[in-house]
């Protein structure tokens, strides 16, 4: 059972499929806080199916997939997003999380890339009355605070810790740069065709995932 007085983490995305990208940044996290003898709940949040996106792979599926990649590990499946209608916004997610966790601290994961758009999203800005925002690199985009939220920023994680909401952590930390897009790609292609880099992205697939996707046929 989770411990609901340590701060509940989210990691959000399709996960369509899984793959070490997305791992990287919940082992690294996990890491920081054993080393400071603190502890997290991290939880990996799908979204629900996109009416935008005919190809995107049933939620059974990647419920499956998500559940292999994380067997063996403390990360819990927060399955919150399921149960509304695509598309999904983040301001309502966490709406419903914070009426769920009272003043327990929410945290949520995005890259760099998201935090340069949060402008454009749904009450983006005014997410910070509702979570945190854990911001982790992405190699092509510099690490940059907007000027509307620099008044926000936390010099150390643990800040994020000590109260609901409210604060910005900018890790300098970059996971291993995969994309599911070009994942499905390369798996939709013959293998004599598959190119040395698609290769490489099918390495960072996790085992057990990449045998589930044989399995049920997945990206064919």
């Amino acid at each position: 059972m989770a411990n609901t007085t340590s701060p509940l983490l989210i990691i959000g995305g399709s996960f369509d499929p899984v793959h070490n990208g997305h791992l990287d940044i919940a082992w690294h996290i996990q890491r920081l806080f054993l080393a400071d003898n603190a502890e997290v709940e991290i939880a990996f949040m799908p979204t629900p199916l996109s009416p935008l996106k005919q190809t995107s792979t049933s939620t059974k599926h990647r419920l499956a997939m998500l559940k292999r990649a994380l067997r063996g590990s403390r990360f819990a499946i927060n399955r919150s997003e399921l149960g509304m209608a695509a598309p999904v916004s983040s301001w309502d997610t966490f709406t419903l999380l914070r009426k769920a966790n009272g003043s327990r601290s929410l945290i949520f994961v995005m890259g760099q890339d998201s935090l340069n758009t949060l402008h454009t999203w749904d009450n983006g800005y005014a997410l910070l009355q509702l979570c945190h925002i854990w911001v982790v690199g992405r190699s092509q985009h510099p690490q940059r605070m907007p000027d509307a939220l620099a008044g926000h920023v936390a010099t150390h994680w643990q800040t994020l810790c000590n109260k609901p909401s409210g604060s910005i952590y900018m890790d300098g930390f970059t996971p291993t740069t995969v994309s599911s897009t070009d994942i499905r790609h390369c798996l939709s292609q013959p293998s004599a065709q598959r190119k040395t880099s698609a290769t490489t992205d099918l390495a960072l697939v996790p085992k057990a995932v990449l045998a589930y996707i044989k399995q049920a046929h997945l990206y064919r």
